[in-house]
This record gives structure tokens, C-alpha cells and sequence, in this order.
């Protein structure tokens, strides 16, 4: 008995009359599915990937001389997991995403390599498999940063302090970022944003819980470089348990 070469499920001899011969034929279909290649063209700005495209296929491989970013949107009717092969040229992204989501952005060093990427039925997102193929780079995927300060912070203090493993940025305005408090402040209060002690940014939570992000320009890190999140010099005496989510993106 064989197994097939994509599915590794075992292939049943055809003997006549035997109940198990029955499932060769869809599994033959699932092995062939998954070793189905979908090719969609694309070019600089908004491409549309139709989900019969890739409905019966296990890998998408997007082609085109790109002059310019490129982003391929699709229906979030689509749910599968595919390998994603960039046969493009040209030193420019590929966003892969939902229409209204943010999805996945892909540099150009991921030209000629295989990811493995999910359509969950929401968004366009990473595989997180451990056996997964390595990409070589962490560039475009999600950068997410997470922080808990317990209690009332004393004046100045970090409330939330990081040290880059890998490059990575935070986009103009913080966007997608998130902050919130357990025990509410009895007035608008501000918290700092550094990097390597320099004033980037700040945080306002006002006492009804609404926040206020001001960061001009996105910023980027490089290993090694400290973001920090700091009190205000006179902090609210009753706000605290502080919780931080700031998303950025690998560079």
C-alpha cells in the first residue's frame, strides 16, 4: 500500500469489491488539489483574486513585473490554508487581505519562497506552524507588542518597556494600537512614548476610558533599540492596572 505523495494518506489497491476501494477516488482528488497550483497575474495598486481561483487549488503564485506596491484582495467566503508563491519581480510589497482588513504585507525578499498563509474566513493571516517553511525574513508580518502595568504607577515611572529582538516599525497615528485601564482615571492623563529615552509620542486616557494616540510619523526600531511608555510626572491617583497593545510591522 502507497500513500500519496501530497495528503500522505494511503492510496487503497482497486481490488473489486473491496469496501476501502471506495475512498481512493476523493482522496485522489485531495492530493491532486493540494499539489494544484492557482496563477494570478498582478500589478502596482488593487488586484482582485477571484475565490473560484484558488477554491480547488493548494498554492497561489502571483506573477507580474511590479512597478509599484500591490495589494490582492479577496472574499472573506474563501476559507482554507494555501501556500502563498511570490513569482513576482520588482522590489516592491504584496498585501494580502479581506476588502476592509488589514491582512498580510510580504516584502520583496520573500520572492521565489513559499508561505504558508490562511484565509480564515476574516482576514488573510500567517500560518503560526512550527513546522511551516521559513521565509528568511520577518519583514511585513505583524510586530505586536504587549504590556501590563499592575496598580497605580508612581511619577515618570515605565509603565511599559521593550527591547527590540528584530527591526521592526510603528505606523503614524498608532494605528490598531490599544490601551486600557482596570481602574479608571479621575481625569484625562497622558503617558509618554519614547525610544532610546527620546520623546515620540504620547498616550491620553481620558477618565471615561476613551483614548487619544498622538504619534506624528511612523518610527522605526532597530534590534536592540528601548521603546517605553512613562507616567506622567504628576500621575492621576487613582487610575492604574494598565494594559498596552501596540501593533506595528516587522521590517
Amino acid at each position: 500500500m502507497a500513500n500519496l505523495p501530497f495528503c500522505g494518506a494511503p492510496e487503497y489497491a482497486s481490488t473489486p469489491g473491496d469496501p476501502a476501494a471506495a475512498v481512493n477516488a476523493p482522496l485522489v482528488g485531495l492530493d491532486a488539489a493540494m499539489d494544484s497550483i492557482a496563477v494570478l497575474a498582478i500589478a502596482a495598486g488593487a488586484n482582485a483574486l477571484p475565490v473560484a481561483t484558488l477554491q480547488g487549488a493548494g498554492v497561489l503564485q502571483v506573477t507580474g513585473a511590479l512597478t509599484g506596491d500591490a495589494t490582492v484582495t479577496i472574499s472573506a467566503a474563501l476559507t482554507k490554508k494555501f501556500l502563498f508563491q511570490n513569482g513576482t519581480s520588482g522590489a516592491y510589497k504584496i498585501t494580502l487581505k479581506v476588502t476592509g482588513e488589514t491582512g498580510v504585507t510580504l516584502p520583496a525578499t520573500t520572492q521565489g519562497k513559499q508561505i504558508p498563509l490562511w484565509a480564515n474566513g476574516t482576514d488573510i493571516v500567517p500560518v503560526t506552524d512550527p513546522n511551516a517553511q521559513p521565509v528568511g525574513s520577518l519583514g511585513g508580518l505583524p510586530a505586536v507588542l504587549q504590556a501590563f502595568f499592575p496598580g497605580v504607577p508612581g511619577a515618570s515611572v515605565p509603565v511599559a518597556l521593550w527591547v527590540a529582538a528584530a527591526p521592526f516599525a510603528l505606523p503614524a497615528s498608532l494605528t490598531g494600537s490599544q490601551m486600557a485601564a482596570a481602574t479608571a482615571a479621575t481625569s484625562t492623563t497622558t503617558f509618554g512614548i519614547t525610544k532610546n529615552g527620546g520623546s515620540i509620542g504620547s498616550v491620553s486616557i481620558a477618565s471615561g476610558g476613551f483614548v487619544t494616540w498622538t504619534f506624528a510619523s511612523a518610527v522605526s526600531f532597530a534590534a536592540g533599540d528601548v521603546l517605553a511608555i512613562l507616567a506622567p510626572v504628576s500621575p492621576d491617583l487613582t487610575l492604574g492596572n494598565l494594559a498596552f497593545g501596540l501593533l506595528g510591522s516587522y521590517s
